[in-house]
């Protein structure tokens, strides 16, 4: 038995890297030139806008400037009409007038840095779908409104707004009675209304997810943090005709506000909510909506920050009467749907505070702000940190006092508290709760089938699947040491529960290539090589053949179709890699798959190997390669093999073909010719020269001119062959 055609061809690309360096330094700094345009209210659009020559107009500036660029403002600059150029640039520096249109309309991707914008105490913004930045130190000269779409009666396919410094009225991050065909993305973050008091009740600094009396087909996202500060927050929009088609989407992580709702305001925008709070600092949260009932389900989560009054999972429902034991409301919005309120540990709740009047209106409830039975609601604790936290402070549990059973009444099924505890037996980690004994609910915790190999990045291999009645918060998976081979961990969160677990991260096995197997029965062989460390751990191994085109664009694996599965049976044995030491490499174990009695018609038919080991019940897959026995017989013959058998391989593969290429050629001494050969299915073939005093050819098929004569090329493909004259001239000067 022999190893035929076992080498490994690699191409390799090679550069000058000392001399890429300083080319590459070199034409950073041209870019970043180039990049740049400067306009003034003194230039001219004559001029090459450079800072010593400056555009004078900016929308000039617009067309001139690169996709990516900047435009520096030198001074007072106006915005002229805005048309769209199709760019995203930065604009900074100066000042940027509006002053003279009644909306200020930006039609590029902008980000604004560091620049003023003059706009009239009347006008608003439109970011008409572009995704526009206001970064750090833009400054307004009138706090004015912004929309992240469009104006009435118009459409755009999403929005992207982002602010980050300014001062601002209303925030949408939808449009102005027109159309989101897609989701609103609204950003607030830095030192936005950085001067505004947020305990204001007559405040007029309120920001929106969605739009104003608008129609949006997808989700709104209001995200809310850093220094920033507003009177409301709202993940839903504003307006009788306001209408939602996905989830309306609050997330606060900072900042200051009076405070958010997850829904919308005078309007049932007829979606469901989603609010998450994990820091800054608010007095009150509701799920639901002002002004308005909510058709949907809510889910809020307070994990973080500081609620110095109230928290209700429903809507905001205002009272008749200031005598909190003489009250009746003036409204009864409500949730139709399901609302779940959940407390996380490290929400502060301090009921801290006092307007003088309705002193006593402090507490948590799952339900909207007005004692609606009817209402579907739970509060939840998210372990049991967080319940121990509430239970023995203003907030109780099992028996408000005298004042909240006057506003709410006493608690009901509906205000039912949860808190959830869990164990891990193996892979199974149960949830149970504390007040419901009935509930049990489990997470299957297993691992990727390829995910446990190494890949030279991060991997991240742990699937969870949780069973229909899970609760809460699903599992945060954070990993650790999951780059190198070796053992890494992973560990899951939930609220206070943590467990940390273990798993190997293996080199996966190779195949080393395709051979011809010329014993009897002969074939395609494919040799591969695994760690000595799955041996050792009793893993078990094979290799994986189907046809190409059986297998299409699919990924070969144990589970696909049709596969042919060749069990590992036996191992290379130390006889054999003491006779060819430079075929085997120490810590590893060899073995073969051969395709054996492979019809005729199959000679050139390309064949899909992949080998694996299976440990633990997770795969581990070597790259897949691609051989047809008709390929690994012409290398072989390349390499000087001359048995028969390969020669009948490669003769029925390229039965119906013809050999072609040059027939006579003429060169100058010294020069170079890559003949051009025709035929071949891309299979590699034997190159010979008549008299290489005269002319050589290298196993590609270039021909090297050596001094003036005349020989003959001949080239073969198993028994098939071509020739080529070629005649060596010293001083010939004819064309290739």
């Amino acid at each position: 038995m022999r190893n035929i055609a076992k080498k490994i061809y690699i191409l390799a690309l090679s550069c000058l890297m000392p001399f890429s360096v300083c080319v590459g330094l070199h034409l950073l700094n041209v870019t970043a030139e180039a990049n740049t345009v400067y306009v003034s209210a003194s230039g001219s659009d004559e001029n090459d806008g450079t800072n010593s020559a400056p555009y004078a107009s900016f929308q000039y500036a617009l067309e001139q400037v690169p996709n990516g660029g900047t435009i520096v403002l030198q001074d007072t600059v106006s915005v002229g009409d805005w048309t769209t150029h199709g760019k995203a640039v930065t604009v900074t520096g100066g000042s940027l007038d509006a002053t003279a249109f009644t909306s200020f309309q930006i039609r590029d991707h902008v980000t604004f840095t560091d620049v003023a914008l003059l706009v009239n105490a009347g006008e608003y913004i439109c970011a008409n779908g572009y995704s526009v930045v206001m970064g750090e130190g833009v400054t307004l000269s009138n706090a004015v409104d912004i929309y992240g779409g469009g104006t009435p009666d118009t459409t755009v396919a999403g929005t992207n707004l982002t602010l980050l410094s300014g001062t601002y009225r209303y925030v949408y991050g939808g449009s102005l009675m027109g159309t989101v065909n897609g989701d609103t993305h609204l950003t607030i973050g830095g030192a936005v209304n950085a001067d505004i008091d947020v305990s204001n009740h007559s405040g007029v600094n309120f920001f929106f997810g969605g739009g104003c009396s608008d129609t949006i087909t997808g989700n709104t996202y209001l995200s809310f943090g850093g220094n920033a500060k507003a009177t409301h927050l709202f993940g839903g929009s504003l307006g009788a005709e306001s209408t939602i088609g996905g989830t309306a989407n609050l997330t606060v992580t900072g900042g200051a506000s009076m405070s958010m709702y997850g829904a919308s305001k005078d309007v049932d925008t007829g979606c469901d909510v989603k609010l998450m709070v994990t820091g800054g600092s608010f007095e009150q949260v509701f799920g639901g909506s002002w002004g308005a009932s909510l058709t949907g389900d809510v889910d809020v989560r307070v994990l973080g920050g500081t609620i110095s009054r109230r928290i209700y999972g429903g809507c905001y429902n205002d009272i008749n009467d200031d005598n909190i034991f003489n009250l009746s409301f003036a409204s009864q919005y409500y949730v139709n749907g399901r609302v779940n309120l959940t407390l996380g540990s490290k929400a502060n709740i301090t009921y801290s505070y006092s307007d003088g009047i309705v002193t006593a209106d402090k507490g948590v409830y799952a339900r909207s702000r007005y004692n609606k039975d009817v209402e579907d609601t739970q509060l939840v604790f998210a372990d049991e940190t967080a319940y121990n936290n509430y239970k023995n402070r203003t907030l109780k549990l099992t028996a408000q006092d005298s004042t909240m059973k006057g506003l709410m009444g006493s608690l009901s099924v509906a205000d039912e508290t949860h808190y959830y505890t869990y164990s891990v037996e193996g892979n199974v980690v149960t949830q149970h709760c504390a007040y419901h004994d009935t509930h049990s609910a489990t997470a299957i915790i297993s691992m990727e089938n390829s995910g446990l190999q190494y890949t030279g990045a991060e991997i991240t291999p742990v699937c969870i699947d949780y069973s229909n009645d899970w609760e809460y918060d699903k599992f945060d998976v954070a990993y650790k040491d999951n780059v190198e081979v070796g053992t890494a961990n992973y560990t899951l969160t939930a609220g206070c529960f943590t467990t940390t677990q273990t798993f190997e991260i293996r080199n996966a096995p190779v195949v080393l290539g395709g051979s011809v197997r010329l014993s009897t029965p002969a074939g395609l062989r494919f040799q591969s090589k695994v760690d000595d460390a799955f041996v050792e751990d009793g893993a078990s191994f094979g290799t994986l053949i189907m046809p190409k085109d059986v297998l299409g664009d699919e990924v070969l694996t144990i589970e696909s179709q049709s596969v042919l599965n060749i069990p590992q049976t036996k191992w290379a044995t130390d006889s054999v890699k003491e006779k060819n030491p430079q075929d085997y490499e120490e810590g590893f174990a060899y073995f073969n798959a051969v395709l054996t009695e492979i019809p005729a018609e199959h000679y050139d038919k390309v064949i899909v190997a992949r080998s694996y080991a299976y440990l633990n019940g997770a795969y581990y897959y070597s790259e897949p390669i691609e051989r047809s026995i008709a390929q690994v017989a012409a290398y072989a013959l390349q390499d000087g093999y001359t048995d028969s058998v390969l020669y009948s391989y490669v003769d029925e593969a390229l039965a119906d073909e013809t050999l072609a290429m040059e027939s006579v050629i003429e060169l100058k001494e010294g020069r170079f010719y890559q003949l051009n050969l025709t035929g071949t299915k891309g299979y590699v073939a034997v190159w010979k020269s008549s008299d290489e005093r005269i002319v050589v050819v290298d196993s590609n098929g270039k021909v090297q001119a050596r001094r003036a004569g005349t020989a003959t090329i001949t080239v073969r493909i198993g028994n098939k062959y071509a020739e080529c004259i070629v005649t060596v001239k010293e001083n010939w000067s004819g064309s290739y």
